[in-house]
């Protein structure tokens, strides 16, 4: 018996071999500039050198803060980063932590977004079309996104959690405590926050303050 392997293999063993190579064939929604006629609309994820960099981090550290300016693509990427994530590890189970509820629905969409503009053959195939805050792979994988709210990610154990804008998370201090030993034995915890100026003394702060000797 003869084995044919085609482009479409190469390309997915590729991918799950290597999140660099997976970016290159993800795409992203921007919205429109209203000061920019034709702006926004699918366009090619955009591998900057500080991007690469986040990526060489997320895949070499469990714990993972990320001090971001606007504008700058490090959502996209950690959005990027759960998909491949989903597809390439079956039976990730995620939690994704925003602010507000609507921005919780926000962070959720561009993982979802991402997952819907990939190539067919470099994809999974949702196993029930996807919810505002969830979404399930029929491999297995499933997300959850949520407020963070004083009990957001109590009593369960992820595999991956990511907290969107840290800094201005109004429970960070009670939800670190409760969801970090979750992730102690085999897990990630990712952080992603621009600074806020409200707070000169934070759990974000403090703790980039002391990376890495505090692990971070």
């Amino acid at each position: 018996m003869v084995s044919t392997v085609t482009r479409h293999d190469v390309e997915r063993e590729m991918c799950r071999r290597s999140f660099l190579d997976f970016l290159s064939y993800v795409s992203i929604q921007e919205p429109p500039d209203p000061q920019m006629e034709g702006s926004g609309g699918v366009i090619p994820f955009q591998r900057w050198p500080h991007l690469l960099a986040m990526a060489d981090i997320l895949l070499s550290s469990r714990l993972d803060l990320f001090l971001k300016a606007r504008q700058v693509g490090a959502t996209w990427l950690v959005a990027a980063y759960l998909a491949w994530l989903c597809i390439y590890r079956k039976g990730t189970d995620g939690l994704l932590l925003s602010k507000t509820e609507d921005d919780a629905v926000d962070f959720l969409s561009r993982v979802r977004i991402v997952l819907q503009l990939l190539p067919p053959h470099l994809s999974e195939p949702f196993a029930k079309p996807p919810a505002s805050l969830s979404l399930n792979l029929r491999n297995g994988s499933r997300l959850v996104a949520m407020a963070a709210t004083e009990d957001a990610g109590r009593g369960h154990v992820y595999s991956v959690i990511a907290q969107d804008e840290a800094d201005f998370h109004p429970y960070l201090d009670t939800n670190y405590l409760a969801v970090k030993p979750t992730i102690d034995a085999r897990g990630q915890l990712i952080m992603l926050s621009t600074v806020n100026k409200r707070k000169m003394d934070s759990l974000f702060k403090g703790i980039l303050r002391g990376v890495p000797q505090n692990g971070w």
